[in-house]
């Protein structure tokens, strides 16, 4: 029996792994040298190649002597090309740079040789080329290219003949230094220049963020990316972020606001930090004469809407009105509409609209503006408690970046993915899940969610549920964190019964905004673990910014479909089509496809109204618009067109088609039954079909074209379908 000595036999020199190894290296190696000097190796190639006069003109070069010289033309032109994509020649590194600038130099040279030698009609290329990188790349590697252009001159010179001897050597080596010297102080100053005049610019625009800040209510804080930097730049940042992320938002809901009411002017003035005068923060207006100078409190109608704290509405207003003191010359308003946003009961700002058509603001004008000024004030507490967060929670640096990716979650599944990527890697627990509450019912939806086991967190995303269950129905009903301690028996449910999540650590956040609870946040654990007080408030904190981002992206979305969608039947409304009918017309145009307008009308609708009265009419209105979407294709637009009226775009459809989908929804409408006081009844419904570009080469044509074939439907008869230039006119 053999006894291990517990040495190792020396790997033998040379063998077999070693070599291997010593190969890899070396290619790896020779690929990294190729890489980054490829342009330089090449243009060494070439450059002998010009030295051994193989490119003169005028004897046509070899086939030897073009293959370096096309193999650097390729090179260099793919590689500006990528830097051109990637990002900008100047921020590359000084060996790239070095390399670029070496084969572009060389190539130019090339190309004067090629074209005629020193009196080439190309040679002030070599000029351009030498410019460009004395002003743009970095001191040290300008005059290195310079240098070694006049190398390369005085080697040319001493090894090829030329017609004027060392007399063109020395007239060319004068114009280099010379452009070279010019650019320098030119091009350099006036970077020097540009550099100076916006660091002017960014100091003034940081101290007008310093005095928004101010006016804003935002209190010091500190920054969400690093605890290296000053105070100062802490400061600096936060407002910066802060005050972006409010004029971001107010642009966007004014954008609303323009959309939904057609205004000439929608603005927000904004109380100054001494209370004693209005500034424009921000607008959307057809006017370019909206004034930025600071308004008093007590003039024109701002300061009746900031006295008052109450809105103000004026209809048919006679021109050059006193009030309207926010432009700088006279402009024929003729409606106008104030809204106070109020700040616990104290004015700080204006919202205004105004219109300059005969067209006044009506109830539902104002309660949608006072919806956005609502909305409004929300963006600037939201700052608010972002700041003071900040500042009590400096030592939390991932807490704070959490908090400032609630500003761009602007829908509710990214207010859900932010939520539970901060509180999972808050608290250090492997589960978190966020669901959000229906707006309609009790059921809840699960909107995101993270684990370790991604399987899991998978099948849960998307889960709905009875949100009066569980430790989530609890907690939400409770308006307390639950469990109370963060152990979970083997009875207890997070969500309901049916979903398994096989957790023993725990806690359940409510989300609650205002008085209304908007959903949950869960974190736990498959462990037994304890959770810290100090991580059980910045949880909760980040449950707080959740539901008030949660709030706003609902508000969003209710604004959006305001502004989109016909308030009775919830369908597309007319504006909204249109737009999408321009849409389609341009990728039919683009892609050659057919698109197929339907014009349905209810017949007799006005009978409908004058039997058994206008509820019951609004009651077919809603039910006709349903059927018509469930007759149609998800893909399609469907959309009230107006009055009893509606209509079907049907994308990358013919007209036969179209055809035979009218008529499955005029059947389903024809055997749909209604009921009233005075009995139930049926209606029935005509339909007009065009298809671009059949019927008509623009959008207007393909509509007269389907109004034609309605029309003839209902002379015809009615309750029937008719396809554009089947029937005589």
């Amino acid at each position: 029996m053999t006894r291990s000595t517990g040495l190792r036999k020396s790997t033998r020199l040379g063998g077999q792994g070693q070599i291997r190894d010593l190969l890899r290296f070396t290619w790896g190696w020779l690929s990294h040298v190729g890489r980054s000097w490829a342009l330089t190796l090449l243009g060494l190639l070439t450059l002998e190649r010009i030295l051994n006069g193989g490119l003169r003109a005028p004897n046509p070069p070899e086939l030897f002597s073009l293959i370096p010289v096309t193999a650097l033309t390729i090179a260099a032109g793919w590689k500006l090309l990528k830097y051109h994509v990637d990002g900008s020649v100047v921020a590359r590194r000084m060996s790239e740079l070095a390399d670029l600038g070496t084969g572009t130099l060389i190539l130019a040279f090339a190309l004067t040789e090629m074209t005629g030698g020193p009196t080439s009609l190309l040679y002030p290329l070599i000029y351009a080329v030498l410019a460009f990188w004395v002003s743009f790349s970095p001191r040290r590697l300008a005059w290195a290219l310079v240098l070694g252009a006049a190398a390369l001159e005085v080697m040319i010179g001493a090894m090829l003949p030329r017609p004027s001897g060392w007399s063109l050597v020395v007239s060319h080596l004068s114009f280099l230094a010379l452009f070279a010297l010019l650019f320098a102080l030119f091009m350099r100053g006036h970077v020097a220049k540009q550099n100076t005049q916006f660091r002017v610019q960014l100091e003034e625009q940081l101290e007008t963020i310093s005095r928004e800040a101010q006016d804003f209510r935002l209190t010091s804080a500190l920054s969400l990316d690093s605890r290296d930097l000053s105070s100062e730049e802490l400061v600096r940042r936060r407002r910066v972020g802060s005050i972006q992320a409010i004029h971001d938002t107010l642009y966007q809901l004014l954008g609303f606001a323009e959309l939904a009411l057609e205004p000439h002017t929608v603005a927000v003035f904004w109380a100054t930090s001494s209370s004693d005068s209005l500034q424009l923060r921000e607008l959307r207006s057809d006017s370019d004469y909206v004034s930025g100078r600071r308004i008093g409190v007590g003039e024109g109608l701002l300061g009746a809407v900031v006295k008052k704290a109450e809105p103000i509405v004026l209809s048919d207003m006679r021109a050059g009105h006193p009030g309207i003191v926010y432009y700088d010359r006279p402009t024929p308003v003729k409606h106008f509409v104030g809204i106070p946003l109020l700040d616990a009961g104290v004015c700080r700002g204006v919202l205004v609209a105004d219109r300059v058509i005969e067209r006044s603001f009506d109830d539902k004008d104002v309660a949608l503006l006072t919806e956005i000024a609502l909305q409004t004030m929300r963006v600037v507490e939201v700052e608010r408690l972002f700041s003071e967060l900040d500042r009590e929670k400096y030592q939390k640096e991932r807490f704070y970046q959490a908090s400032r990716d609630f500003n761009s979650a602007l829908n509710i599944e990214d207010v859900g993915r932010v939520a539970v990527e901060a509180a999972k890697r808050v608290s250090g627990l492997e589960f978190a899940a966020i669901a959000v509450s229906s707006e309609e019912d009790d059921m809840m939806k699960v909107v995101a969610a993270l684990n370790n086991d991604e399987a899991q967190a998978k099948e849960l995303l998307g889960r709905v549920f009875d949100g009066r269950q569980g430790l989530v129905g609890a907690s939400i009903k409770a308006r307390h964190p639950l469990p109370h301690g963060s152990a979970m028996t083997r009875q207890q449910h997070v969500f309901e019964a049916s979903i398994d999540l096989a957790l023993k650590t725990v806690k359940v956040f409510p989300l609650i905004w205002g008085d209304f609870a908007v959903g949950a946040l869960v974190v736990g654990s498959a462990q037994e673990r304890n959770i810290a007080l100090g991580t059980f408030d910045m949880v909760s904190v980040i449950g707080d910014h959740a539901a008030t981002a949660i709030a706003n992206a609902q508000m969003y979305e209710r604004m959006e479909m305001l502004a989109t969608t016909d308030g009775l039947t919830a369908m597309t409304n007319h504006r909204t089509f249109q737009e999408r009918f321009d849409e389609l017309i341009k990728a039919s145009d683009r892609y050659g496809r057919q698109v197929t307008l339907v014009l349905c009308d209810i017949d007799h609708f006005k009978s409908i109204n004058d039997t058994y009265g206008h509820p019951v009419g609004d009651i077919v209105l809603k039910r006709v618009a349903q059927i018509l979407k469930s007759s149609s294709r998800e893909t399609d637009v469907v959309a009230r067109y107006g009055g009893e009226e509606f209509a079907i775009l049907m994308d990358e459809t013919d007209g036969q088609g179209a055809l035979q989908i009218a008529e499955r929804v005029r059947q389903n409408i024809m055997s749909e039954v209604f009921h009233s006081e005075q009995g139930p009844f049926q209606c029935t419904m005509s339909l007009g079909v065009a298809t671009y570009p059949n019927d008509g080469k623009k959008k207007e044509l393909v509509i007269v074209a389907a109004d034609e074939a309605l029309y003839h439907a209902k002379r015809s008869g009615r309750n029937q379908s008719v396809r554009a230039g089947t029937f005589k006119s």
